[in-house]
């Protein structure tokens, strides 16, 4: 019996802080095993954690991506590789959620601040969903310790 998981039906939410401004290598590993496993990669529009994944997915032409908005902003604030746009009614926290249930899984990255990166920690915590956590200092490519 073959017990290997189709990475293709995982839906991967990766959040995280706007005032986190690069990525350290453990997230890239990241992004090109989900790149490799041709995983779906659910993102919101903020700058920070969401503009900096959609700007390296976008440099290497990854289509299996969904972009979240808010409909209170009235227009999409980064869509860097012109990936299909879900607008969610309401605000950002009501976007967040909606995000948090359509992942089948998770991946933040978190400055230990950020109020919304913690609530989508909980709220996918709280549906029995697997998260990974990188906590990160702002401004910063190292991890915290």
């Amino acid at each position: 019996m073959n017990n290997k998981i189709d990475t293709t039906k995982i839906r991967m939410l990766i959040c995280g802080s706007i005032k986190i401004k690069t990525l350290n290598s453990q997230v890239i590993q990241y992004l090109n095993q989900f790149m490799r496993d041709n995983v779906l990669i659910v993102l919101g529009d903020a700058p920070g954690v969401d503009a900096l994944i959609q700007s390296y997915l976008a440099q290497h032409k990854y289509k299996r991506v969904e972009i979240f908005t808010a409909s209170e902003t009235k227009r999409t604030r980064f869509n860097l590789g012109n990936w299909r746009t879900i607008v969610v009614e309401g605000d950002y926290t009501s976007r967040d959620k909606v995000m948090c249930d359509r992942a089948t899984h998770g991946l933040a990255i978190w400055n230990g601040q950020s109020k919304g990166t913690k609530r989508n920690i909980d709220h996918l915590r709280k549906q029995r969903k697997q998260i990974e956590v990188i906590r990160l200092k702002p401004k910063s490519s190292k991890p915290s310790k």
